[in-house]
């Protein structure tokens, strides 16, 4: 929807990049819109207007500018503001009423209330067994359709669907047995309509509404559609089916040429999303728009150059944004580096070389100096290079992981993060990306630190002057925002082979922690952290439990870990389970519950139950049930991947920690569901293949990741494989992703680590280098952003509602929140982002003058 000009919301976000940053574009109206297009409109008279605006167009329009093509089948319409302007370009102060809206037609279901019946089947509606029975016990006391059992036979009718065309379903339900529209793809069975959001949560009892938006697309490989209901305990009623139209509309109050800005904030994912704003009718007369000049795109708070000299040029780029290898210098003015950061936080910068002739890049070395006298210690830089990984398939999502991605890109992107070691420069050739990681320490003065950023070259030393502005609020050691990724599989037997680590136990030991470690630092933790302990030398002689509580002592006390895995049981296999059938697992876990909840650990620990089924819910809770009845392990938190929306209301007085899916393509997160879980309990999410993984994807995509998860008001993430280069079963056959990124789920998704040498393990000695990748990088200041958004809340939750700060709180807060649409889409706005977090940065400080930060 189009929104008017919000100028006392963006004012102090500005002003804030002024006094953190290179200086914002003051014509700029706002920065969550980081394309805009120059339009005319010719106005005959005063009137509302239809403007010949489609998505296809601006989309087209946007991606003269992308980096990465967007499709305009995920088109934001929202997404979507007006600025006018005058003959130079100048904003003028007039409101624009104008916008994408949307319009309810004619309806398509027929007898959707079940009123009209003969011989008591309902008419219009075709029933596939003998348990859909009509009866009068609807939300209202009128007649409904019941089902009980679980199967895929249906209550159905037919529907005639046009092409490319908006569809609006709505019904009443309860339980499991709720209609949605289906379609059945050519030589394949029904399905629910893709690039579909529907919220998944389904309560366990009473009545609840189901409204919801799909789009036919160009229907080529439909087959026919349906609205369906199938055979699971419960109840709907109220069924309709509306036939929608979009259209731009203008409201002009003078005739004549009238010159805009359309500004656009695309989004991630494969859902588009309908307008918010609903008209009954559209104006009758449309009018052509024309475009003025070129497609910008917002980056002056980006990207700018910094040197130039006959080696090359030297260029600053922001770690939100993706650089290509021949990509070139910024056209803009140069700026001074500066960012920001808390204490115990780390931020990474990007400095990018393009060749002008042959030489090289010897070394890099950055420092800073701060208030009092104040140096950092040369442990505080990380200093790597992007190296570049070559795409041949792109991403796929959605149903079976068959729809190429929308960008569809192929070619050269930059992801592995190796140490920095001297870089060879040839004439034109591609560019070399430096990456550097600063470490804020906790002892580090608030303020401005400033230092030097040196580059030794063959052609003589370049100096960049750069400014890192300290916080006053230290982030905690332990993150907040948990985590549970799996790094060991099979003892890490599959991964000592790319090390040229051998069968030597001291060797994989230190192999297997140094993984650890390098995960810990980027704040992400393990599933199991222990899992090295399985190679230590002195295994043996520690006796019972002694490997695990050393491990995990390790973990927790010096690395900060935020849980640790136990055990993992098949969630279909505990279906048929009873409690006395359960009780010997439950007593096998009684000796190691004993020892963490002796040293205090036990509320970190969790046994991971594998993708139950609601089918499998009963044995699921009856097996739990067996932990409960025993002295010790009664106590472990149960931790349940989850791929169903029953699942909040089911397991809720069972399960510690639920984890639904939340894959672009296929999500069991719901917003509601997470409200209702209980408050001493946990929701995380849990992923396979979204955009937030890829390779191929923008970096802002991994940025958020995290601070989605908080949006939804999940306290966790988990994922199943991070570093998995081999081929563990025929169906699943995996590369050195040097040479191959791809995976069925997405380039780069079992690949956060690269081996050492992008020769696998054809390398010539051992190699004991743990290689992380850019999106790890991303990740871990995503959790970092996590952490902002949680300091806030609380800050402002004790704060009063006229308390001076409270108010730049709030807009700070509701500027974190703003990117995020629905659990699966996403705006892809880099500069609002960089702002957001840097009023977050200072509405903590101001929040906290009257009290510590904790």
């Amino acid at each position: 929807m189009t929104r008017i000009r919000q100028l006392p919301l963006l004012l102090p976000l500005c002003l804030l990049s002024v006094a953190i940053g290179p200086r914002a574009r003051a014509d700029w109206e706002d920065p969550f819109y980081p394309y805009r297009v120059p339009i005319a409109v010719d106005i005959p008279a005063a009137g509302d207007y239809r403007l010949e605006l489609s998505p296809e167009e601006i989309t087209g329009w946007i991606n003269e500018r992308a980096d990465f093509r967007f499709d305009p089948r995920y088109f934001s319409y929202d997404g979507v503001l007006l600025i006018e302007i005058d003959g130079q370009g100048h904003p003028l102060p007039r409101r624009v009423e104008g916008g994408y809206r949307i319009l309810l037609g004619r309806e398509l279901v027929a007898n959707g209330g079940f009123e009209e019946q003969d011989s008591g089947k309902p008419v219009g509606w075709q029933i596939g067994h003998a348990e859909f029975r009509l009866e009068k016990k609807s939300h209202d006391g009128s007649w409904c359709m019941t089902a009980a059992g679980a199967d895929r036979h249906g209550c159905v009718q037919a529907i005639q669907t046009a092409p490319d065309t908006w569809y609006r379903f709505s019904c009443r339900a309860k339980g499991p047995a709720s209609v949605n529209p289906h379609y059945c793809p050519k030589g394949q069975w029904w399905c629910i309509v893709p690039h579909t959001y529907l919220d998944p949560y389904i309560p366990a009892e009473g009545w609840y509404p189901i409204e919801y938006y799909f789009h036919t697309s160009d229907q080529s490989n439909w087959e026919t559609g349906q609205v369906r209901m199938e055979r699971y305990t419960g109840a709907a009623d109220d069924v309709s089916v509306r036939e929608c139209r979009v259209v731009f509309v203008l409201k002009s109050d003078q005739p004549g040429r009238r010159r805009f800005w359309l500004y656009y904030s695309p989004s991630e994912g494969i859902t588009p999303e309908v307008p918010a704003h609903q008209i009954a009718a559209a104006p009758p007369a449309a009018l052509a728009v024309q475009k003025t000049g070129e497609t910008e795109y917002y980056e002056a708070l980006l990207c700018y150059p910094l040197s130039s000299g006959p080696l090359g040029d030297l260029w600053y780029c922001s770690t939100l944004k993706k650089v290509f290898e021949n990509e070139p210098p910024p056209a803009a003015a140069p700026q001074p580096i500066r960012l920001s950061a808390a204490k115990n936080e780390s931020e990474a910068l990007q400095l990018v070389f393009r060749p002008k002739s042959a030489g090289e890049i010897r070394a890099v070395r950055a420092g800073l100096n701060g208030p009092r006298k104040y140096t950092f210690p040369e442990a505080s830089f990380d200093v790597r290079r992007a190296e570049f990984v070559r795409i041949h398939t792109p991403s796929k999502t959605g149903a079976g992981y068959e729809q190429v991605s929308r960008s569809a890109f192929t070619g050269r992107l930059p992801d592995p993060l190796p140490k920095f070691a001297p870089a060879a420069l040839a004439p034109g050739g591609p560019n070399v990306i430096i990456w550097i990681d600063v470490a804020v320490p906790k002892d580090a003065p608030a303020g401005w630190s400033r230092g030097e950023i040196t580059l030794e070259t063959s052609g003589g030393l370049i100096r960049v002057p750069w400014e890192l502005q300290v916080w006053d609020f230290t982030l905690p050691d332990r993150p907040t925002c948990r985590t549970a990724f799996q790094f060991s599989r099979y003892a890490n037997t599959f991964l000592f082979p790319f090390h040229k680590v051998g069968e030597s136990k001291e060797d994989r030991y230190e192999l297997s922690r140094a993984y650890v470690a390098e995960m810990a630092r980027y704040k992400v933790s393990a599933r199991s952290p222990q899992s090295a302990g399985v190679w230590d030398a002195e295994k043996e002689s520690l006796g019972p439990l002694g490997s695990e509580e050393k491990e995990l002592s390790w973990a927790l006390e010096t690395l900060h870990v935020s849980g640790f895995g136990i055990g993992h049981h098949s969630g279909p296999t505990l279906g048929s389970q009873t409690v006395d059938t359960a009780a010997p697992t439950a007593r096998q876990y009684e000796d190691l519950a004993a020892m963490l909840r002796k040293k205090g650990w036990m509320k970190d620990a969790y046994i991971q139950i594998d993708e139950p089924q609601p089918p499998h819910f009963a044995g699921v809770r009856r097996w739990i049930d067996a932990f409960r009845r025993q002295p010790h392990a009664k106590d472990i938190p149960m931790f349940a991947f989850v791929y169903d929306g029953q699942c909040y209301d089911a397991l809720s007085d069972c399960v510690d920690i639920l984890v639904p899916e939340n894959n672009d393509g296929g999500n069991a997160a719901s917003l509601a569901g997470i409200a209702r879980w209980p408050k001493n309990k946990e929701v995380w999410c849990y992923w396979t293949n979204t955009a937030h993984q890829w390779i191929d994807a923008p970096n802002i995509a991994a940025r958020l990741w995290a601070p989605k998860v908080w949006w939804m008001g999940a306290k966790g993430m988990a994922t199943w494989a991070i570093a998995i280069w081999w081929e563990e079963s025929p169906s699943l056959k995996l590369e050195n992703p040097w040479v191959e990124p791809f995976s069925p789920w997405g380039n780069g998704v079992m690949a956060y680590f690269y081996p050492p040498n992008p020769q696998g393990i054809e390398l010539a000695e051992k190699d004991m280098t743990v290689v992380p990748s850019l999106r790890f990088v991303l990740t871990r200041d995503g959790i970092e952003d996590y952490e902002y958004a949680v300091l806030l809340e609380r800050l402002l939750s004790v704060r009063g509602p006229h308390d001076p700060a409270t108010a730049a709180g709030k807009a700070a807060l509701a500027a974190l929140r703003r990117p995020f649409r629905t659990p699966t889409t996403w705006s892809v706005s880099e500069v609002h982002w960089q702002q957001a977090r840097a009023a977050a940065a200072r509405a903590i400080e101001e929040l906290g003058k009257t009290g510590e930060v904790k």
